[in-house]
């Protein structure tokens, strides 16, 4: 996890390397559509997923940060 400013989201960009290549996904929440807007003006490919419409198995429901990013990527 890492604090939402763009200096900080900017030093995580660059640790993944080439922004061609990079795509990356997180689900809605307080930050909104400024750090969807952030990522394109970087020149990333980004999606915004509503945290209901991701599939859950019937014993899922402790919600954990490790878990969540899982499904996530591989939605």
């Amino acid at each position: 996890m890492i604090p939402n400013t763009v200096e900080s989201i900017r030093k995580l960009v660059k640790k993944f390397g080439e922004k061609d290549n990079l795509r990356v996904c997180y689900e809605t929440g307080p930050t909104g559509y400024a750090l969807y807007r952030h990522f394109l003006s970087l020149g990333i490919e980004c999606e915004v997923i509503a945290p209901s419409l991701i599939p859950k198995k019937p014993g899922d429901r402790i919600k954990t940060d490790r878990r969540d990013s899982i499904n996530l990527a591989s939605c």
